[in-house]
């Protein structure tokens, strides 16, 4: 849907009443060209537009129905959540090509190594030998954690095609969707993250205190508490004293199984993070772990995995 520049006009003032945006997100909104995407922003009013109102709360959820009518989407249910399949407008063709380019890697990675059991990776096998009281060192299991997220596309160092660029990640916040020319590598230029959601050093704590049984056990372990999102490079700032904590696998924290509610600063700020693959954004109040595993088996499925190889994960999860 593209909007004439009168109507974007009126419907961005509307907006700004509603949600009492500032004249600087305002501005950056009123400077796109006419049929120019939001997503074709440039990295400085990416971190802008992050700051739209988010579903943290009852009443955002109310105003972000409204946003999401005025750019021409689908009503939003009652629940709070997108139906994905019907909504249109600018920020869903957005998310559309997230989605895609997610899916391309993962379909990519089952292409290479179809059954990810029968064919076991060395870095599962390394964090099993880590649980089990091998002697393995703190960098050798940090970097095995490292390696089997690149390998699902959590990196932002390299190119796309290869998985760089947060290619494979479930989870994108409005800001990174926001830019177009993409850069992980270090340096001035970088302008993406890929964001631990549950830190590594978190994982390897967590890990040294399992007991698992098989090399399925591992993997289904892994799959759900690896969770990554990508962030536009100056969102890093809502994480200032937190990088590495996170009350998500403590049992008397409020965050406990709940990943996301990490970025409650972020959110604070208006912060959104997408679920790409449902189309839908994340609630950091109700998104689980056990969310995670349902997310990523659909993502297998989808992609072409086969069923005996999800069904083993899922066992190997539950039990």
């Amino acid at each position: 849907m593209n909007l004439g520049t009168n109507v974007q006009s009126s419907l961005l003032t509307t907006l700004c009443n509603l949600y009492s945006i500032t004249n600087d997100q305002a501005a950056v909104c009123r400077a796109l060209p006419r049929g120019q995407s939001i997503r074709r922003q440039s990295c400085t009013n990416a971190g802008r537009l992050s700051r739209l109102p988010s579903t943290r709360c009852a009443q955002h959820r109310k105003r972000r129905r409204a946003y999401l009518d005025a750019l021409g989407h689908a009503a939003t249910p009652a629940n709070g959540r997108p139906e994905g399949r019907r909504c249109g407008g600018i920020m869903m063709q957005a998310i559309e090509r997230e989605r895609d380019q997610m899916l391309q890697h993962w379909r990519k990675r089952i292409a290479n190594q179809p059954d990810w059991i029968a064919s076991e990776w060395k870095q599962v096998n390394r964090v099993f030998a880590a649980s089990s009281g091998g002697t393995i060192p703190h960098k050798t299991l940090a970097s095995s954690l490292r390696q089997f997220h690149d390998k699902l596309g959590f990196m932002a160092k390299g190119a796309a095609v290869n998985g760089g660029l947060c290619a494979g990640a479930l989870f994108r916040t409005a800001a990174f969707i926001a830019v177009d020319e993409r850069c992980g590598a270090k340096g001035d230029r970088k302008n993406v993250h890929i964001e631990h959601t549950f830190p590594i050093n978190q994982l390897e704590r967590a890990i040294l205190q399992q007991h698992f049984v098989t090399y399925a056990h591992v993997l289904a372990w892994l799959l759900k508490h690896s969770v990554a999102t990508a962030f536009h490079q100056t969102e890093e700032r809502h994480l200032l004293g937190r990088t590495q904590s996170s009350g998500a696998l403590t049992a008397a924290s409020a965050a406990y199984q709940k990943p996301f509610m990490r970025y409650s600063c972020l959110h604070d700020a208006h912060g959104v993070v997408w679920n790409v693959f449902d189309r839908e954004p994340v609630d950091p109040n109700t998104f689980t772990f056990k969310d995670h595993l349902d997310l990523v088996c659909r993502v297998l499925k989808t992609v072409g995995a086969s069923s005996s190889m999800v069904e083993q994960i899922q066992a190997a999860a539950a039990s």
